[in-house]
C-alpha cells in the first residue's frame, strides 16, 4: 500500500481556519456530498455493482457524517452568540427558520406533486409523509414507504429537534460527551435489536444511526474546542481502522458466513469512521490531485445540489418506468442508468436554479448574529 499522500491525497495540517480556509472547507465538503449523493444512485441505479459495495448505506452514513458536521459546527457558533447574550429561544428561531428554507420547500413540493398526480403512495399514506415519520412506517405496518428514500430525511428532522437543544444547553466543559455518548447510544441499539430478533424496520430508526451523525459532530466539537491531536488521532483511525474494516466486513458478508451478525452492529462505525477521516481531511483541506479534484467546478455544483439529486433520483426511476420512455429503446441496465442519471441531473439543476435557489436567498433575513440592539434580543 502507498502512503497516503501518493494513495489518496495529503492532508494539510491543522491550523485555524482563515477566509481561503474556509472556502476550501466549504468546497471539499461539497464535492464530498457530491460521492455521496452518487453513490447512493448507483446503489439504486447499478444494484448489479452493490456486489463490490453497500453503496447505497455508505453514501447515506457519508451524508450522515457531514451532516452532523455541518450541524454541530453552525449550532456551535451560535453557541457562542447565547454566552454573548443572545436568548436561546432567538437563537433557535433563527437556526430553525434557515433549515425550514433549505429543506422544507424542496421535500413538500415533491410530496405536493405525488399527491396531485397520483404518484407513488403518498395519497394513501400523506400523514406520515408530512410529519417526517417515515421511518417508522415499516415499524408499524410491516411495509415499505412508497418512497423508501425519505426515511433518511425524516431521521434527519428528528435528529434536528433534539440536537440544538443538547449544544445549546449543556454546558461547554461537557460539550465532548454529547457526541460520545451518541455514539455509543446506535450499536447499542442495534445488538439488541439483533439480540431480540427485532422487527427489521428498526433499522430505520433514529437511536440505530446516530454514531454516524455523532462522528460528524465529534469533529466539530474537537475543531471548535482545539482538541487538534484528537481530531488528528479520530481521523487517523478513520483512515488505517474504518477502511479496513470496510473491507474486512465486505470480504466475510461475500463469503455467507453463517450465524454472522455482528457486522451488522459494527458496520455503521467502520462506514462512520472512514467518512470522518474524508471530512476531516476536507476541512483541513486536501492537497495534491485529490485536493483538485474535490475544488473542480462541475463536481462541486453536483454537491451543491445534491439534496435535490437525493429526493428526485427514486421518482425519475418512477416515472420513467411508467412513461413512453419506458418502452423506447433503452432496454440495458447500462442505458437505463445513463438515462435516470442524466434525467435526475438536469431536473436537479432545474430545480436549484428556478425553486430552491431563490428560496435559500432569503436566509439573509435570518442571521444566526443579530445586532446588539435588535428589539427582538431578548
Amino acid at each position: 500500500m502507498h502512503t497516503n499522500a501518493i494513495l489518496i491525497g495529503k492532508q494539510a495540517s491543522p491550523v485555524p481556519v482563515t477566509r481561503a480556509g474556509a472556502l476550501r472547507h466549504i468546497k471539499q465538503l461539497d464535492a464530498l456530498r457530491a460521492f455521496a449523493v452518487g453513490s447512493v444512485m448507483v446503489g439504486h441505479y447499478f444494484p448489479t455493482l452493490n456486489r463490490f459495495g453497500e453503496w447505497g448505506a455508505m453514501g447515506v452514513n457519508l451524508f450522515f457524517v457531514i451532516s452532523g458536521f455541518l450541524i454541530t459546527e453552525i449550532l456551535l457558533k451560535c453557541k457562542k452568540e447565547v454566552e454573548n447574550g443572545q436568548s436561546i429561544r432567538l437563537t433557535l428561531r433563527q437556526f430553525y427558520a434557515r433549515r425550514f428554507l433549505r429543506i422544507f420547500p424542496l421535500y413538500y413540493l415533491v410530496i405536493s406533486i405525488s399527491f396531485l398526480f397520483n404518484f407513488s403512495d403518498v395519497r394513501h399514506e400523506l400523514w406520515w409523509y408530512l410529519t417526517y415519520t417515515v421511518n417508522y412506517y415499516g415499524l408499524v405496518t410491516g411495509k415499505w414507504i412508497g418512497l423508501p428514500h425519505f426515511w433518511t430525511l425524516a431521521l434527519e428532522e428528528q435528529f434536528y429537534l433534539l440536537w440544538p437543544l443538547l449544544i445549546l444547553l449543556v454546558p461547554r466543559r461537557c460539550l465532548f460527551l454529547v457526541p460520545v455518548v451518541a455514539i455509543l447510544i446506535a450499536p447499542a441499539t442495534r445488538a439488541l435489536i439483533l439480540a431480540r430478533d427485532a422487527n427489521p424496520f428498526w433499522w430505520m430508526t433514529t437511536p440505530v444511526c446516530l454514531d454516524t451523525l455523532g462522528f460528524g459532530a465529534l469533529l466539530a466539537v474537537c475543531h471548535e474546542m482545539r482538541f487538534h491531536a484528537l481530531g488528528t488521532l479520530l481521523s487517523t483511525a478513520g483512515l488505517w481502522v474504518g477502511l479496513p474494516l470496510l473491507i474486512v466486513l465486505k470480504v466475510i458478508t461475500g463469503l455467507n458466513v453463517p450465524h454472522y451478525r455482528f457486522g451488522i452492529v459494527i458496520f455503521n462505525i467502520a462506514i462512520g469512521l472512514f467518512s470522518l477521516w474524508l471530512v476531516n481531511g476536507a476541512v483541513e483541506g486536501f492537497k495534491g490531485v485529490v485536493g483538485r479534484t474535490l475544488e473542480w467546478r462541475p463536481l462541486r455544483f453536483l454537491g451543491e445540489i445534491s439534496y435535490g439529486l437525493y429526493v428526485y433520483h427514486l421518482p425519475v426511476i418512477m416515472i420513467v418506468s411508467s412513461s413512453w420512455l419506458a418502452s423506447a429503446s433503452i432496454s440495458t441496465p447500462l442505458q437505463k442508468a445513463i438515462v435516470w442519471t442524466l434525467l435526475t441531473i438536469l431536473v436537479g439543476t432545474l430545480s436549484w436554479y428556478l425553486f430552491e435557489r431563490p428560496i435559500n436567498r432569503c436566509k439573509r433575513f435570518f442571521p444566526y448574529r443579530l445586532k446588539r440592539d435588535s428589539p427582538d434580543r431578548t
